[in-house]
């Protein structure tokens, strides 16, 4: 009697449990898309931002006819990731590049919003540009730019805030020595700039946060040698100015931790968090794909600019957080990218998602492809916002670097998860914090029994040259690989000893992808 009642009430929670599942799925929209600009060779998606019922991408397009060059996109979407209206801004003489980084788009206080970032007039220096829009239909306010007060120098927005009154500060760098901030009024117009930095050392601003006593926190990096120097130094260098651009503090983090931060936000505490890199000591040697080998880093600080937790994470490699946001709860959720083959030169990653409670401990982490299967394909994240639903909207870029692939090039990358940080609904039922999401887009291989306890067995196709399959687990470990001959239709894999979880396949000949697919083991 006991065990019936038991089963029963096992019964009633797992009804609960779906319905609740159902529910969500039904009220919390979700989606994992990818965009190109018509007739673009390449589409980047940077910052995101949400105004009322849309959000709003700001990117890069590179055109697909001569003059080939760079130019500014904006795009609208509805909240269901329906594309509403596409903006591009230059022409075929002036390159215009919107920052990476949210702090770059921001919503305005009389509803429209605004961006930053550099553009060139032919082959002179990069300058700062200042773009006011309307968020109803996207035409320009208006456009101004600022150059350097140095000859042939660069001058390359990486922050941007408005003051109560509508007017703005940029911060830029002057070619990557010093920073320097200008300040304009509501029109655009230049107020005054201050220059900032060490000599000896190379300054970049990386983030601004308006504090609410109208005072401005600069993050910024400063970086001494390149990473194969034995002296290297990579500090986080945070000051905060009035509105005249005077120093009123600032705090330089220890040496002997080489950090970046790629964003900050401030938290409800009146501290922040700070999001970016570590680059590892025990790599000796050049830079790699243009960078230093890193894990991601993020930290909390308080409001005196003390450490009160900080987590290094993911796999060495071009592994970073990008963003991250404060929920309700005073937890955090952080994205990124995350390099998957242990290799410091690796050409894959996956769109990184974590979050963090209020001691910096990890809830979970949800990883995100669009291209199957990500090998030699880059998945990255770059902004986050909140949803009024609890959920997310995360931008970022796919490439796909293979030559020999159907789907070789570089497209914009938007996602809208619910709350659990999932696309799929019901994810976070799954029994690994680290959860895979993806979505297919190559044919799939026949896999059967799926989910496999033992043994599983693997379709081939119709081949006129020897096929080799590839299999990976979710972390990004080969778990297999084997070449078959043309005669052979059928592979069989004794999984008993693999642990539960999910796994990817790949399927090659000696020029190009075939086909994909995945698979369970659940023991």
């Amino acid at each position: 009697m006991e065990r019936s009642l038991s089963r029963n009430r096992w019964n009633i929670v797992s009804v609960l449990l779906l319905s609740c599942i159902a529910h969500l799925a039904i009220a919390q929209s979700t989606f994992n898309n990818k965009y190109r600009f018509q007739d673009s060779l390449a589409t980047i998606y940077g910052g995101i931002t949400v105004i009322d019922t849309f959000f709003y991408t700001s990117g890069v397009t590179l055109s697909s006819t001569l003059p080939i060059t760079n130019r500014g996109l904006i795009t609208k979407f509805t909240l269901d990731g329906e594309k509403v209206w596409e903006r591009r801004y230059g022409d075929s003489i002036l390159t215009t590049e919107p920052g990476a980084r949210n702090t770059l788009l921001i919503p305005t206080h009389d509803g429209n919003f605004a961006l930053s970032g550099v553009n060139q007039n032919g082959i002179s220096p990069f300058n700062s540009f200042l773009l006011k829009c309307d968020a109803t239909t996207g035409d320009p306010i208006f456009y101004e730019t600022f150059d350097s007060n140095l000859p042939n120098t660069n001058l390359i927005s990486n922050g941007l805030v408005e003051y109560d009154d509508g007017s703005f500060l940029i911060a830029s760098g002057e070619d990557f020595k010093d920073v320097v901030l200008i300040k304009t009024d509501q029109f655009g117009n230049e107020v005054w700039r201050r220059t900032y930095g060490n000599n000896e050392n190379n300054e970049t601003p990386t983030h601004l946060i308006k504090t609410t006593d109208n005072k401005v926190i600069v993050y910024t990096i400063s970086i001494n040698g390149v990473c194969d120097d034995p002296d290297y130094a990579r500090r986080l260098w945070v000051f905060e100015i009035d509105n005249v651009g005077d120093i009123t503090w600032e705090y330089w983090s220890s040496s002997e931790i080489l950090l970046g931060a790629n964003q900050a936000i401030e938290t409800s505490d009146g501290g922040a968090v700070l999001c970016g890199i570590e680059v590892l000591r025990e790599w000796h040697g050049p830079p790699v794909n243009y960078t230093c080998p890193s894990k991601a880093y993020i930290c909390k600080i308080d409001d005196s600019q003390s450490l009160e937790w900080e987590q290094t994470m993911g796999y060495l490699g071009i592994t970073s957080f990008s963003d991250a946001v404060e929920l309700e709860n005073g937890n955090i959720v952080a994205v990124g990218s995350n390099t998957l083959d242990f290799q410091p030169d690796s050409t894959q990653s996956i769109g990184w998602l974590v979050k963090f409670n209020q001691n910096g401990d990890v809830l979970w982490t949800r990883n995100f492809t669009k291209l199957f299967p990500w090998i030699g394909k880059w998945h990255r994240f770059f902004d986050i916002k909140p949803v009024n639903d609890g959920g997310f909207l995360i931008s970022g870029t796919i490439e796909d670097s293979w030559l020999s692939s159907s789907t070789v090039g570089q497209w914009g990358w938007v996602i809208r998860t619910d709350s659990s940080g999932c696309v799929n609904p019901g994810c976070q039922i799954s029994t690994s914090l680290d959860h895979f999401e993806e979505t297919d887009e190559e044919s799939e291989i026949k896999i059967f029994p799926n989910p496999a306890t033992s043994g599983l067995k693997i379709d081939l196709p119709i081949a006129s040259n020897p096929l080799t399959i590839i299999i990976y687990s979710v972390l990004g470990e080969k778990m297999l690989q084997k070449t078959f001959p043309v005669s052979q239709k059928q592979f069989e894999i004794d999984v008993s000893s693999w642990p539960s979880g999910q796994y990817f396949v790949a399927l090659r000949d000696k020029v190009q992808m075939v086909s994909s697919g995945k698979f369970s083991v659940l023991h």
